[in-house]
């Protein structure tokens, strides 16, 4: 069996081949792992705790800053009593305000049980707590509780990726710092 210039240029062919697939596939390799980490980067969530508070109007609120939903894993709301030390935790904002409030509908929305596996999507808020008031005895014994409350949110992505919990602690509403009165029929509590 003689061997050819043809069979040689028909070998380094073929071995030429099958190198420039095998650098191919390394190339497309590497550039599906960069999609991937791009579209997980492009669904990010960013989670934070804001709290407004009126003369006549608080509220505390989870919102999504990111670009993707934000799913909510565990939320938990712990309150520590100043006199006593002793720590509540729960679920719901509404299950540690005090008893006046809670028997009272002042309030225009709440987060009841259940938050866990809820999704905010991005640029949207989720209420824990929005109240109008106009009693400054009610108002001053919801700020007096709320001041001792932390908000805590474990929250993920689309993806699963776990980010570190988002903490607030509720303690602008020990200080005298508010805005005089909201028309709180006017405020859109949604955007």
């Amino acid at each position: 069996m003689d061997i050819t210039i043809i069979d040689i240029v028909l070998a380094i062919t073929a071995v030429a081949a099958v190198c420039i697939s095998i650098v191919s596939m390394s190339f497309a390799k590497n550039f599906s792992k960069r999609q991937i980490e791009h579209n997980k980067n492009s669904v990010l969530p960013i989670c934070s705790i804001y709290h407004t508070n009126y003369a006549n109007f608080i509220s505390v609120r989870i919102e999504n800053n990111g670009t993707g939903p934000l799913i909510i894993k565990n939320l938990r709301c712990i309150h520590k009593d100043e006199t006593t030390g002793v720590t509540e935790e729960s679920q719901t904002l509404f299950e540690l305000l005090p008893e006046e409030i809670k028997k009272e509908k002042f309030y225009r929305v709440f987060a009841r049980a259940g938050a866990e596996k809820l999704s905010i999507t991005a640029g949207k808020k989720l209420f824990l707590l929005s109240i109008s008031l106009s009693d400054n005895v009610l108002v001053e014994t919801l700020r007096n509780r709320l001041k001792n409350i932390t908000v805590c949110v474990e929250y993920t992505d689309i993806y699963g990726t776990i980010f570190s919990p988002e903490l607030s602690e509720l303690k602008l509403f020990q200080k005298n710092i508010m805005v005089d009165v909201v028309d709180v029929e006017n405020y859109n509590i949604w955007n």
